[in-house]
């Protein structure tokens, strides 16, 4: 795993100086090039720990397919020691079971007590209110994460910010959501207001195909303004892999494009995520999940380590071609390093 891990590493280390000229400023009728961004130059390659993370994942209290206690010990027992569970906040809890794909007795009884004030929007957060154990038990970082999905699917982190799904009587994403004003929202509205929430930004897997009803694919010309206007304080990056082959070359090129337009004045990075909803290979029609994580460099394994990572770009992501079942107790899903 080590190996592989770090395989994919120095192929993307190799593609981010090879073919990213934004990363660079060069000097007019000189061969030599000069890096100017350099989102590693905290990192001590000796102490640092490298630490997998999921960044990007469902539970039964949207649509996905299992408990957040099983969802938390699964990438535990995986050796990720950075988790952000990123509930839909459009979906009520237990969608499968809504939907008929789940039956009533595996439904999640949570959230059980008072309920969060902007319910069903809310985040899956703290996780020992949804009966999983808390991040700090596990020796992990635990954050607080939604799937913004009305419109363009955006992950907000370090907030409780979601749309309410009472301000809209329309079918998600494209048929129109008002806040409680009569104000129609977008995704520009919506950056906004996880900056207000002092919350960091993700642009997730932009090149999902049209044919699906939930969504519209963008042109370049719509993240480049987005880039534009939102300023990496908050908008952090874009989901350059998400667990799906079809979307990988758009993705990819995407970020290229927009990188040698933007960079070095400001940088976009990029995310792995696997956007896990199950872990059952007969549910996702495929053998098994794909292996798909980002991996953060770090002195130390804190929350606020986490989040100036996100911010300096202090991480890579990893991809795989392969198919695993997480739920197997293997040596191969052990953390990439335990220096």
């Amino acid at each position: 795993m080590l190996q592989k891990s770090f395989g994919l590493f120095g192929l993307f280390l190799i593609a981010l100086l090879s073919g990213l000229t934004g990363h660079f400023a060069w000097s007019q009728g000189a061969p030599a090039r000069r890096i100017v961004v350099n989102p590693y130059a905290k990192v001590k390659w000796d102490t640092f720990r490298h630490h997998k993370a999921n960044l990007h994942c469902h539970t039964l209290q949207s649509d996905g397919w299992h408990s957040v206690k099983e969802v938390v010990e699964t990438y535990h027992k995986m050796g990720y020691t950075v988790l952000s569970i990123t509930d839909h906040d459009w979906n009520w809890p237990n969608a499968r079971v809504t939907w008929g794909h789940h039956p009533e007795e595996l439904a999640s009884p949570y959230p059980i007590g008072p309920l969060p004030k902007n319910y069903p929007a809310n985040t899956t957060w703290p996780w020992d209110k949804y009966g999983a154990p808390t991040p700090e038990k596990l020796g992990m970082v635990g954050i607080e994460g939604n799937e913004l999905t009305f419109r363009h699917h955006i992950n907000s982190y370090f907030s409780d910010y979601g749309v309410w799904y009472e301000r809209t009587g329309k079918e998600a994403p494209y048929g129109g959501i008002v806040d409680k004003n009569g104000k129609e929202i977008w995704e520009d509205d919506q950056l906004l207001d996880v900056k207000d929430k002092n919350g960091l930004a993700v642009i997730n897997h932009p090149g999902i195909p049209n044919h699906h009803s939930w969504w519209e694919r963008k042109p370049l010309q719509w993240y480049f303004e987005r880039f534009s206007k939102h300023s990496n304080d908050y908008l952090v990056g874009i989901e350059v892999t998400n667990n799906d082959t079809e979307t990988e070359k758009y993705d990819e090129g995407l970020w290229d494009q927009l990188l040698a337009r933007l960079m070095p004045d400001r940088p976009i990075w990029g995310f792995g995520g696997d956007d896990m909803h199950t872990f059952d290979r007969e549910k996702t029609g495929h053998d098994g999940q794909k292996e798909t994580f980002t991996v953060f460099m770090l002195d130390e394994l804190s929350t606020d380590a986490v989040r100036q990572a996100m911010l300096d770009g202090q991480f890579y992501f990893c991809k795989s071609t392969r198919r695993i079942d997480p739920r197997k107790n293997r040596r191969e899903y052990s953390p990439v390093s335990r220096k």
